[in-house]
């Protein structure tokens, strides 16, 4: 989109908005951004030579002022309904309060110095962990063989047993 239909297209909505009597497209494609500033400056400074234009102008601040969202909260809200408005709070404000006071008393315990390096405990942690992880494996190893050792004691006792009390019937037997 080039500059001019851009322009034309601003034209058009002047002219939809403000009526025909809008000033016709002036094209200057020569004039920067400084000179235009320069000539708003001329322009401001030869419109506060007349006495209602600068008076318009000095009350230009109090007419921002008035048009701040927060001076018509400032001015409409009175002072008794500002203290029934912080009154209907102050069952939020009491637990905030306290929980603000928790929050103190546990930043102490943050601060302390024992917490002060703990990406060092971090990894004394992660060897301890995998020391145990090893520990676990090597006691389910112990018993699974205690438990093999265990069946294999059995077997062979009640093999012997059986074995015994056959050799007893074959002694009685003679």
């Amino acid at each position: 989109m080039n500059l001019d239909l851009l322009e034309s297209r601003i034209y058009e909505l002047e002219r939809l908005i403000l009526g025909a009597s809008a000033m016709p497209l002036q094209t200057s494609s020569n004039q920067t951004v400084s000179d235009l500033i320069a000539d708003a400056q001329k322009q401001l400074s030869l419109a506060e030579k007349y006495p209602k234009i600068k008076e318009i102008l000095e009350r230009s601040s109090e007419l921002r002022k008035y048009m701040d969202p927060n001076f018509l909260d400032d001015q409409t809200v009175a002072n008794a309904a500002k203290i029934r408005i912080i009154l209907s709070l102050e069952a939020e404000m009491l637990q905030t309060a306290r929980a603000l006071e928790a929050l103190q008393s546990l930043k102490s315990v943050l601060n302390h110095p024992a917490y002060s390096d703990l990406s060092s405990l971090k990894a004394k942690f992660a060897t301890i962990q995998q020391k145990h992880v090893e520990q676990e494996v090597q006691a389910s190893d112990f018993i699974d063989e205690s438990s093999r050792l265990l069946e294999t004691y059995a077997n062979t006792t009640r093999d012997m047993s059986k074995l015994l009390v056959a050799w007893q019937k074959k002694v009685a037997a003679k």
